[in-house]
């Protein structure tokens, strides 16, 4: 893209949607020039993304959360590039593949939400 395109592309962006979406395509041409930059933070607010409650967003990161399973954790799969999205806070993990609850502990046994239970108890 050349630069009368890009200054064309960021005037468009700056009278409709904001500079966020300037912002982020400067950031992605960063990504694939091979260096991420969290830019949202530099922001002070104005292009935060909103992530799931116990999640944290993340501008660059390389692997999805590990996840428990069968009460064993599970390392997530790399990525092949830095992706942006909502993680678990560092030294947690997700209580299940497909969980938005991050635990510290795999824990064998979930309540009625999903959420991990350290103790069982079994109903005959």
């Amino acid at each position: 893209m050349n630069l009368t395109s890009k200054k064309k592309n960021c005037e468009f962006d700056s009278c409709r949607n904001g500079p966020c979406s300037s912002l982020e395509q400067a950031a992605d041409e960063c990504k694939k020039a091979g260096f991420c930059i969290d830019w949202r933070r530099l922001t002070d607010g104005g292009c935060d993304v909103t992530c799931p409650k116990g999640l944290a967003y993340r501008e660059c990161h390389n692997k999805l959360d590990d996840f428990c399973n069968g009460g064993r954790k599970y390392p997530g799969a790399s990525l092949e590039k830095n992706e942006a999205g909502c993680f678990c806070p560092s030294g947690l993990f997700r209580a299940g593949n497909h969980s938005d609850i991050c635990v510290s502990d795999c824990a064998y046994c979930k309540g009625p939400l999903g959420e991990p239970k350290l103790v069982c108890i079994f109903f005959s």
